[in-house]
């Protein structure tokens, strides 16, 4: 039996790879591209991401995101993705090697791409995590 801080790890991690896949796909990896291209590897790259996306799974369940907003567990996911978009670009905001990567031109799509990617990924969380 796993407890919810493995849960959260868990689902954090596969929604992670989903929302690479998916951010990849679109070209919305906002802040997320300048921290990868810190490495030398996109392999490096991708486990950054990997990495930061459990350890945002593993938030998601330590501050019990999963009891708010309701029953469904696509709501609760696509809030906390939300939440992490928002913060993404505050931190965009604070540091300008982040800023660089998140306010490209032009800079409302980009933001849009990358909020479906952060939604995308924070759903996947939300119904990873809700599963037994």
């Amino acid at each position: 039996m796993i407890n919810l801080g493995q849960k959260g790890l868990i689902s954090g991690f596969y929604a992670s790879i989903i929302g690479l896949l998916f951010g990849s796909a679109v070209g919305g990896l906002g802040i997320w591209t300048a921290v990868a291209a810190s490495v030398k590897t996109p392999l490096g790259g991708w486990l950054i991401f990997l990495v930061i996306g459990s350890a945002l799974g593993y938030l998601y369940s330590f501050f019990k995101f999963s009891e708010f907003f309701g029953k469904e567990a696509i709501i609760k996911g696509a809030a906390y993705g939300i939440v992490i978009w928002i913060a993404s670009l505050i931190l965009a905001s604070i540091f300008p090697a982040l800023g660089q990567a998140a306010f490209v031109d032009p800079i409302r799509a980009n933001l849009f791409v990358q909020l479906m990617t952060s939604l995308v990924w924070g759903a996947s969380l939300g119904l990873l995590f809700e599963q037994k």
